[in-house]
């Protein structure tokens, strides 16, 4: 995940799928949650209805009837929804509180050391609000 980002210029749309593949590889998760997808081979753990019908006999899950198909289309659903996220990023007052929002939270890394005090506080940026940026890493702590 993107901790600390404003996502300003991220559009994310995450898979669930793949975040399950990613971080839960055998299906521990599932397993425990869905106890009726516990006999799963892990192959199949993240998409059960992918399995042959001789694998759903094999393990006592029969797609459709001791679990449910799909009720969506992932990959289509996620089409949907970047498209939408993209009608909404060009919209004018998208762009305004995008804009808002960088200049209030973005990268000060592109700053000089004569904007910074001595401690690493910018006392106050073009729009007025007082910032933070990150101390010089020569400069000591305050504590």
């Amino acid at each position: 995940m993107q901790a600390g980002t404003t996502g300003i210029n991220a559009m994310r749309v995450y898979s669930v799928t793949k975040q399950g593949q990613d971080q839960d590889k055998h299906g521990a998760f599932i397993k425990k949650y869905c106890p009726e997808l516990g006999a799963v081979p892990a192959k199949f753990i993240h998409e059960p209805w992918k399995m042959p019908k001789c694998t759903q006999k094999e393990c006592g899950v029969i797609i459709g009837e001791a679990y449910p198909k799909p009720v969506v289309d992932e990959k289509e659903s996620a089409k949907q929804a970047k498209a939408k996220l993209a009608a909404v990023k060009k919209l004018s007052e998208t762009k305004q509180q995008a804009q808002a929002v960088y200049n209030k939270h973005g990268s000060r890394s592109r700053m000089g050391k004569d904007e910074l005090g001595s401690n690493g506080v910018v006392a106050a940026n073009a729009s007025g609000t007082t910032t933070l940026a990150l101390a010089w890493a020569s400069a000591e702590v305050p504590s």
